[in-house]
């Protein structure tokens, strides 16, 4: 078989909007490996399609606001600042909501047991990912290990450990953007989590290993303590459930 009949095979796994995205890149593992494994076939990206999830632009926007412009918001106005550019933040949804809870709970408890110096914290507290002035995210949980780097208004630096809890209205942010930032600043492992499709992929960037997907009913190691921390996600999607079942009705 002819290297254009294996590029047709391979492009026909993904929708029309997908195969536009990957005509005019010349690194076509770059989308493929920026999509969770759950997805990577016609069926499931079209599900995703129809719930309201979008390919990535087919470039990283450059903007000009910066850490003062950020600072200079109205305290109800929640966004990130990305590579210059804000993005706006919806409150979390109930069953987000219920999930965070529950997981930081189950990350708290593990560094309080083993006496360690780790500290688990929430959004919105401000991480300056890029220790610039372009870049303040607030991820939904991070941890981190080296506390010096928190100067009191915010981390200056990369956390050890994100957490994203990835919903239709922000999909492409977490899942292609912030998973390239994270992974370039030094985050040593990134949960992504889809209540939608009770999915989890977890990206351990310290060990360059492949993504890997898990289900709410998988027990789940956290990488960045050798895997003695393992979260038992049957009793957080228990716990969840009810929430997690108003939005997928």
């Amino acid at each position: 078989m002819d290297e254009n009949k294996n590029n047709e095979n391979k492009e026909g796994l993904y929708t029309n909007e997908i195969k536009e995205y990957l005509e005019k890149t010349q690194n076509k593992m770059m989308v493929e490996e920026s999509l969770p494994a759950f997805w990577r076939n016609e069926e499931d990206t079209q599900t995703t399609e129809n719930q309201g999830f979008h390919v990535v632009e087919d470039e990283d926007k450059i903007g000009d606001k910066t850490l003062a412009d950020y600072l200079a918001l109205p305290d109800d106005v929640r966004v990130e600042l990305i590579d210059g550019v804000f993005y706006d933040m919806s409150a979390p949804r109930y069953d987000h909501a219920r999930i965070i809870t529950e997981l930081l709970s189950e990350l708290r408890d593990y560094v309080k047991k083993n006496n360690g110096p780790c500290c688990p914290f929430t959004a919105p507290a401000d991480v300056q990912l890029d220790k610039d002035d372009k870049t303040v995210v607030q991820p939904d949980i991070f941890v981190v290990c080296d506390v010096t780097k928190i100067n009191g208004a915010r981390l200056f630096g990369a956390p050890d450990m994100v957490v994203e809890i990835v919903s239709p209205s922000n999909w492409r942010t977490d899942v292609e953007k912030k998973k390239k930032k994270y992974e370039r600043a030094g985050v040593r492992e990134y949960w992504m989590i889809f209540p939608e499709k009770l999915k989890i992929t977890v990206c351990y960037f310290e060990g360059k290993e492949a993504p890997v997907d898990y289900t709410f009913h998988d027990k789940i190691p956290v990488r960045i303590w050798g895997g003695k921390c393992v979260i038992d996600f049957e009793e957080i999607y228990q716990v969840a459930k009810y929430f997690i079942d108003q939005n997928t009705k």
